[in-house]
């Protein structure tokens, strides 16, 4: 049975990955895209006709370097959330609530790293997270399969995902530190 409290808290948590899948895809370039960091650029060095043209264009977002969604709060709230007296189910999803915010936070942290490094380490850096990707999703199963399935298992895969990102951020924060140390 679905208390109010369990409700409302998917709702919240729905909310929070939707709006993060929403920042990050408008966050991150496609391919094709051109970035500018600041809005005079774009009107400096189009042309009237081009800079008329883009704005029309959907599909180019412009992207400001100084914009990054502080995802903190959300995180800091899901911890408390998970640490009162919940039912399984809530538990449940309040953990795959936070591994959502968790993997957002890691996904920027990523590109930001991408940002400062060189470009010709940028393939390096993300065969490595591709690499690790697979590893964190190899090990997820695996403790989810050491449960044998059910409500304990996706809890105790959701500790394992969270435990493996949180180590994986920490270790992008320390590749930023020595790149931004002189």
């Amino acid at each position: 049975m679905n208390s109010p409290k369990a409700i409302a808290l998917s709702l919240v948590g729905f909310g929070l990955l939707w709006a993060a899948i929403n920042t990050l895809y408008w966050l991150m370039p496609k391919p094709t895209d051109s970035i500018v960091t600041e809005p005079e650029q774009a009107i400096d060095q189009d042309t009237a006709e081009e800079a008329e043209n883009a704005d029309t264009d959907q599909d180019t977002p412009i992207v400001y370097s100084q914009w990054v969604p502080d995802l903190t709060q959300s995180i800091e709230q899901l911890e408390e959330w998970i640490a009162t007296d919940l039912s399984q189910q809530e538990l449940n999803f309040s953990m795959a609530n936070l591994n959502t915010v968790y993997d957002a936070k890691l996904y920027i942290k990523f590109h930001e790293l991408l940002k400062i490094a060189d470009i010709d380490d940028h393939s390096d850096l993300i065969n490595q997270q591709a690499s690790w990707i697979e590893a964190r999703k190899t090990l997820t199963i695996k403790a989810f399969n050491d449960y044998g399935g059910g409500s304990l298992a996706s809890y105790h895969a959701g500790e394992i995902f969270l435990q493996l990102t949180r180590q994986r951020l920490d270790e992008l924060n320390r590749q930023q530190t020595r790149l931004l140390t002189p």
